[in-house]
């Protein structure tokens, strides 16, 4: 799903719960889902960390909603299935 705000696309990640990953509810069963760790980083200081789960494959530069934060993706590292993200507010 793509949100779109103030001309920038923003894709909605779902946060997966303790039971693991899922597939967002709007995305079709035969599409690709993206496993994600994260940190949320200002400055050099790590505030938060946490997992999504992405429809589309995580790209540096690109904007994520997290709750009622926006997001950029600063880096994107695939590691093995998964990606780790390190993320600024934009």
């Amino acid at each position: 799903m793509h949100i779109h705000d103030a001309g920038r696309r923003i894709v909605a990640p779902t946060i997966c719960g303790s039971e693991g990953a899922r597939a967002p509810e709007s995305a079709p069963m035969n599409s690709e889902i993206y496993n994600c760790t994260y940190e949320l980083r200002e400055g050099e200081q790590t505030v938060a960390t946490g997992r999504v789960t992405l429809t589309e494959p995580p790209q540096t530069g690109s904007a994520l909603r997290l709750g009622k934060r926006v997001v950029v993706i600063e880096d994107a590292v695939a590691l093995g299935h998964e990606y780790r993200l390190v993320l600024r507010d934009s």
